[in-house]
């Protein structure tokens, strides 16, 4: 039976393969050509992706845990290769998990995603830690957390930062710079932090006493409005201080100045006169014309002549 150009038996539309089929040029095996071989094919599975997305209860596929590296990468995450610093340890632990929360990564493929991510002394550490648990397949996000820290952040060393958390006070801090390291070191007493009103009231403690006295009335229960409201109380304090210096200093330039006059308010009067400054009432008074000058100097002294009341009149 004969066949039309580019069909071969075995196939219900012409083109296909499969076994016991006589191969032909244009159905080889292997030969269909998938999504990444083909844009227009890729641009058409994208529109089908994106339909499919539209019906409720869709579920797109999870990623694969080597996504989850690769993006925690693009994120900034770096590889963690062990530290003999708390602080450093504490800083990337805290930047992964939340890299973790924004991909939304499960909690199953954490451990095997950070696994990926480690390196150095801090991988052998987990890969002894594994060997020395040979029936157990499985291991908690949980259960990695508490290895790390006991690892490369001590007990002592957390004891150490929960007893300076207790002891902070804003001093000469600003509110700024005393909320920076209060929520610093907050991280080592969530029997504090974890706790709105507890926080707060601890935050109240520290603060300086002018600050503190004005805030506390106020009986906050929300940490951010607590700090918002001592930045502002700071704020005005700030002002006034300025306010006062700049009063104080326009004070002493007038005090030095000598042959001005200032306003002095009477005390048996409501009105204002002027007084001279209290340089010129140091100076001796004539007794002739009544006025406040010093002796007459040179020539002027031994002529015993007096400024004010000319020639001829001595003192």
């Amino acid at each position: 039976m004969p066949y039309g150009p580019g069909f071969h038996p075995g196939t219900q539309y012409g083109s296909g393969y499969y076994p016991g089929a006589q191969p032909g040029p244009d159905n080889q095996p292997g030969a269909q050509a998938g999504p990444a071989q083909n844009p227009g094919m890729q641009q058409m599975y994208d529109q089908m992706t994106q339909s499919f997305a539209a019906f409720p209860g869709y579920q797109q596929p999870k990623p694969k845990k080597h996504d989850h590296v690769n993006k925690a990468w693009q994120m900034g995450i770096t590889q963690f290769e062990g530290t003999t610093d708390p602080t450093e340890a504490k800083n990337w632990i805290t930047r992964l998990e939340l890299i973790f929360e924004a991909l939304m990564c499960p909690g199953e493929e954490k451990v095997a995603t950070i696994t990926l991510l480690l390196a150095e002394r801090a991988l052998q550490w987990w890969l002894a830690y594994r060997r020395r648990r040979p029936n157990q397949t499985v291991f908690t996000w949980t259960e990695f957390r508490t290895a790390f820290d006991r690892k490369f952040m001590p007990q002592i060393y957390r004891d150490a930062k929960h007893e300076e958390f207790l002891r902070l006070f804003q001093g000469s801090l600003s509110v700024a710079d005393y909320e920076a390291k209060f929520t610093d070191l907050g991280r080592y007493a969530p029997d504090y932090t974890d706790n709105e009103h507890r926080k707060c009231r601890r935050f109240e403690r520290g603060l300086r006493d002018e600050i503190r006295k004005i805030v506390t009335f106020s009986g906050f229960s929300d940490f951010t409005e607590l700090v918002e409201a001592s930045l502002r109380v700071e704020s005005s304090m700030d002002q006034q201080k300025r306010r006062t210096e700049k009063s104080k200093k326009r004070s002493m330039l007038d005090s030095q100045a000598g042959g001005r006059y200032r306003p002095i308010k009477k005390s048996n009067s409501s009105g204002w006169r002027l007084y001279s400054e209290s340089r010129e009432s140091k100076r001796p008074q004539c007794p002739i014309c009544k006025r406040y000058h010093f002796e007459s100097v040179g020539r002027a002294r031994e002529a015993s002549i007096c400024y004010h009341c000319r020639p001829g009149h001595y003192m």
